[in-house]
């Protein structure tokens, strides 16, 4: 009011404010008394009216027990939205909890390397309603990125293998961290390259909202999973957790289905190299007992037919002393 100024006094009562008003003072009485809650002070109910001196003590005791029973109200709502909150996020981290069981639990199902990326690019898309979505997997030793899967609007896209350099799957690689654009500017501050845009169809909508996560196996980053919106801002640190926590579980199961497939390559090598020294041994054995070179030839020729399931086999043999080839099993 004008330059005039109140003391910060609990219950002040008749004080005075004086507001110039064609050359005439205009006097009001002012009471004010504070919300209190516990020993904060949440605030001041005021009342105020024209006559000097309207109001009194008790008229202090009256709007202080209102404004304490404002004060409970207050802090029962605050209470009760405090509590609303944590239930929902307790909702929300049970809903989470559920989504990723059920992923881990199709994991668990799964050692074929492909099945685990469609199953998992299946679920992002449906848990995060994505307008676009993709796996790709990082080859250190070519230096490129493989896109394995991809959903755009509903679509299955395969783009081409891109080298490791610029935009936003290389700086992921790069940092090992998740990283979560708003906007389509801002996603190009960050080193996004610019998507395709079909000409013929200028009005189609492009991703505005990035969250991408790294796929990490051990010590070492497998790829990057993203999920795309057309909408501004689509993501926050739930989110990130959420998508966080899927990737985790699956880079597990890419790795176990690695090193199963590596313990099948080398089980099926070791079974092999056994059948392989059991034929040479059992040829071994047959060619101890001849002394005799077409008996000889005969037995290599026919384990040979055998082994390989031939249409035909040959066994020729150089003789040095006349320059001709013969062939003693044909």
């Amino acid at each position: 009011k004008h330059g005039c100024h109140i003391g910060d006094q609990f219950g002040v009562v008749g004080a005075v404010f004086v507001e110039p008003q064609h050359g005439r003072g205009h006097e009001e009485s002012w009471m004010g008394v504070p919300i209190l809650v516990g020993n904060e002070v949440t605030g001041v109910v005021a009342v105020q009216d024209w006559p000097q001196d309207r109001y009194s003590e008790s008229d202090v005791r009256l709007l202080s027990t209102l404004a304490a029973s404002m004060a409970v109200a207050l802090e029962n709502a605050r209470l009760f939205e405090e509590t609303t909150r944590l239930l929902d996020e307790t909702q929300q981290r049970a809903s989470e909890l559920a989504l990723i069981n059920s992923i881990q639990q199709g994991l668990s199902k799964q050692l074929d390397f492909q099945a685990i990326i469609d199953l998992v690019g299946d679920k992002i898309g449906q848990i995060f309603a994505a307008d676009s979505n993709g796996i790709n997997l990082y080859d250190a030793k070519t230096n490129l990125i493989h896109p394995v899967s991809g959903v755009d609007r509903g679509r299955r896209t395969q783009p081409d293998p891109w080298p490791l350099g610029p935009g936003l799957t290389s700086k992921i690689i790069h940092s090992r961290q998740p990283l979560v654009t708003g906007t389509q500017a801002e996603a190009r501050d960050l080193g996004a390259l610019v998507a395709y845009i079909d000409p013929n169809d200028p009005d189609e909508p492009s991703t505005e909202s990035y969250l991408g996560v790294p796929l990490i196996a051990g010590d070492r980053v497998m790829g990057v999973v993203d999920v795309q919106s057309y909408e501004q801002h689509a993501y926050d640190e739930d989110d990130v957790r959420l998508l966080s926590t899927i990737t985790s579980s699956m880079g597990v199961a890419l790795e176990n289905a690695r090193l199963f497939e590596e313990t099948t390559r080398l089980l099926d090598e070791t079974q092999q190299r056994a059948s392989e020294l059991a034929i040479i041994n059992e040829v071994g054995q047959a060619l101890a007992r001849q002394l005799d070179v077409q008996a000889i030839a005969e037995v290599v020729g026919d384990k040979a037919r055998e082994l390989f399931k031939a249409d035909g086999t040959s066994v020729f043999l150089f003789e040095e002393q006349t320059g001709l080839i013969q062939a003693p099993y044909f």
